[in-house]
């Protein structure tokens, strides 16, 4: 047990030990830790976790203030900036086609505050920052651009904003922006709803035989999948290869034989056999509709493929030279599926070349 004059000397020590510290002197060459406090960054650090925590509120309108304050303690703050553009704008995955000229006046704010960083601290969360302006302000392309040299975001938050940007890209009208955002996508992450939708814009873009090879990468990747065979069918039907149409669907058509059933109809038409596409037609009358089969071929709330069927055959009747069986058939593929445009578009072609 330590004796009083043991105590007495441990105190006398620790008092000699803070007598140094004040000092600043030190034994031994080790600096004393001396805590240091700057006043500037500790309340930098409340406005931005105070704006955080409006945010989570959304009370976006406070969350602005918070950050704008932050940003005038500190415009370098990565966080400020970021924090602003949340506060001020929604996402590209929510962004609409139509640009409001609110959001427009936020973005050109947003920028306004990323002019103040030098271009090499434009770390990979000021490039989504930047790309959410710009997708604001209906400057798609430079998004894109933004984020095609943003190596450094994690793939995961990098694709939804990829597909996001395709996506409101084909909204308003700019396809080319759409197809490049999407062959980005597709070089991080070749999945199959996304190589169709690259399709569709090819095929919207009347580049089939851009859209074609596009599906047969796709196919690599899932050789059975017959949502591909089926877009690859009709993309090669858009290009006018019927020979490749027909050999495609022969490979799936035991497996969905009410929708390759329909494309394969579509073949014989275009390949100049009406005959052959009426007996096929006629064929899939017969058949009844199957979901689980609609829902393979990767089709959500399908119509009654007879009436498609039916459409179908009076197109190959028409131009078999039986126009009065043609109009029967037609409206009975009406009456099945009233908004059918096709058949009323067939309907209202024999009604004008009727003597």
């Amino acid at each position: 047990m330590p004796t009083r004059r043991d105590r007495g000397a441990r105190g006398w020590l620790v008092s000699v030990g803070v007598l140094l510290a004040a000092t600043g002197l030190n034994l031994g060459g080790v600096q004393p830790v001396r805590a240091e406090t700057d006043p500037q960054a500790s309340r930098l650090t409340r406005i931005l976790a105070r704006g955080e925590a409006q945010l989570e509120r959304r009370q976006r309108r406070a969350a602005e203030g918070s950050f704008a304050r932050a940003l005038r303690l500190e415009p370098l703050s990565v966080r400020g900036v970021s924090g602003l553009q949340r506060a001020l704008l929604p996402p590209i995955e929510a962004q609409s086609a139509e640009v409001h000229a609110s959001e427009a006046r936020a973005a050109e704010r947003v920028l306004a505050a990323l002019d103040a960083f030098p271009e090499g601290q434009r770390r990979e969360e000021l490039q989504l920052v930047e790309a959410t302006a710009l997708v604001a302000l209906a400057r798609q392309r430079e998004a894109l651009d933004v984020l095609a040299h943003a190596p450094r975001i994690p793939t995961a938050t990098l694709l939804p904003v990829l597909d996001a940007l395709a996506m409101l890209s084909a909204e308003r009208g700019d396809l080319p922006c759409a197809e490049d955002a999407l062959r980005l996508a597709l070089e991080l992450d070749l999945t199959i709803p996304r190589a169709l939708r690259l399709a569709d814009v090819h095929l919207a873009r009347g580049e089939a035989r851009r859209a074609v090879p596009v599906l047969l990468t796709a196919l690599r990747v899932e050789p059975e999948s017959i949502p591909l065979h089926l877009a690859i069918t009709r993309a090669q039907l858009a290009a006018g290869d019927t020979n490749g149409a027909e050999a495609t669907l022969a490979r799936v058509s035991a497996r969905c034989p009410r929708q390759c059933g329909l494309l394969r109809a579509r073949v014989a038409l275009e390949a100049g056999r009406p005959e052959q596409a009426a007996q096929i037609a006629r064929g899939l009358l017969s058949l009844t509709p199957d979901a689980a089969e609609s829902a393979t071929a990767g089709l959500t709330d399908a119509p009654d493929h007879r009436s498609e069927a039916g459409y179908l055959l009076g197109l190959a009747l028409a131009r078999n030279g039986q126009p009065d069986e043609a109009r029967e058939v037609l409206s009975a593929a009406l009456r099945r599926d009233p908004t059918h445009r096709g058949a009323q578009q067939a309907l209202r072609a024999l009604a004008t070349a009727a003597p």
